[in-house]
């Protein structure tokens, strides 16, 4: 039995075929690589080579096995390496950052509705940020608009939106926009919560939250 894993070394590979041409039986996943890169790409060539030998190049659609000189292997379907999953975006509030909804209104017991909210941000001329990113959350819902360009949306308070918000900012005055929803038939409870933060390439950085206010 072939280890569990998809990597193995060129020596354990042609130990393996050796032990199987003098009459051996193995049975186990298709080596792809050497592990951890060992060898370089000549050594996960010649890894992939001998597991084309031993198991064959035909795309099985199911375990098959297969005579390699006075032995025999069990040759699995050819399978393809696991994707690399996508990098985590962080999602987090400023801790400054507070829950606000209207201070004419309890947000406890706020009617149905839209609230409209808004921020003008000034930005050096000459010093274009790099990240910039709008992380919010309503109760029920929101619309981020950057300049009268939509950036995102969210239609639940469980969830925290991270957007990038760099292609929409321009040099001075920018508006920042958010059109928060409390939804449901009767007064109920209502909020927004939200952090613009973005840096400049000299090292700078600048939040914006908002606040009980």
């Amino acid at each position: 039995m072939l280890p569990e894993t998809e990597s193995m070394t060129l020596e354990l590979v042609e130990t393996v075929r050796s032990l199987v041409r003098n009459a051996a039986t193995a049975m186990g996943p298709r080596p792809l690589a050497s592990p951890s890169r060992a060898g370089g790409a000549p050594a996960d060539a010649k890894v992939r080579e001998i597991a084309d030998e031993l198991s064959g190049v035909a795309r099985l659609t199911q375990p098959t096995w297969r005579r390699v000189g006075r032995g025999r292997l069990l040759a699995p379907p050819r399978s393809t390496p696991t994707p690399a999953a996508p990098p985590t975006v962080t999602r987090r509030l400023d801790a400054a950052s507070q829950w606000t909804w209207s201070p004419e209104t309890d947000p406890m017991r706020a009617p149905p509705g839209r609230r409209h909210f808004r921020f003008c941000l000034a930005l050096e001329e000459a010093s274009r940020p790099l990240p910039a990113r709008l992380i919010a959350t309503a109760d029920n819902a929101f619309r981020a608009l950057v300049n009268g360009r939509t950036v995102g949306k969210e239609a639940t308070f469980l969830e925290l939106v991270a957007m990038d918000v760099l292609a929409r900012l321009r040099p001075r005055t920018n508006l920042v926009e958010i059109v928060a929803t409390n939804g449901g038939d009767g007064s109920n409870l209502a909020g927004l919560n939200a952090t613009l933060e973005f840096s400049y390439p000299d090292g700078r950085r600048r939040v914006v939250s908002t606040d009980s206010s």
